[in-house]
């Protein structure tokens, strides 16, 4: 992809915080190209925490099973060949198509605020103890 010209950042290793952190930051979306082998029975990875915290849009292979709390700012693709194609033609020739993406990220991963997940934990978990 970063061939094609894509502005696509790589890691095959660690990537220290100081690191990290800005570049997550300015990105515009998160792709996760997970081996769905490792993940056969679901799993929440890093790139799904970091979209989710980042409030960014995620790309992941189709089988990998996303909380439906992010569906809507979520991507899919079936074969690792085709990921070009989908960020040419829903991000980056469809403008619209981003910006939906991100706003719902950022509804999504409100989802998740601390206050939200307090008011699951009270309903859930604490009112049943009672």
């Amino acid at each position: 992809m970063k061939e094609q010209g894509f502005g696509i950042k790589f890691y095959n290793e660690y990537i220290p915080e100081e690191v990290f952190k800005p570049e997550i930051v300015a990105s515009d979306l998160i792709i996760n190209p997970i081996k769905l082998e490792t993940y056969q029975y679901g799993g929440v990875t890093g790139g799904l925490v970091e979209a989710i915290r980042q409030a960014k849009p995620g790309i992941y292979p189709t089988g990998y099973i996303v909380l439906k709390e992010v569906e809507t700012s979520s991507l899919f693709y079936e074969r690792i060949e085709e990921l070009p194609n989908l960020i040419e033609n829903k991000i980056l020739n469809n403008r619209e198509s981003l910006e939906r993406l991100s706003k719902n990220a950022i509804i999504n991963s409100e989802k998740f605020s601390l206050q939200q997940v307090t008011n699951y934990f009270r309903e859930s978990v604490v009112k049943k103890l009672l």
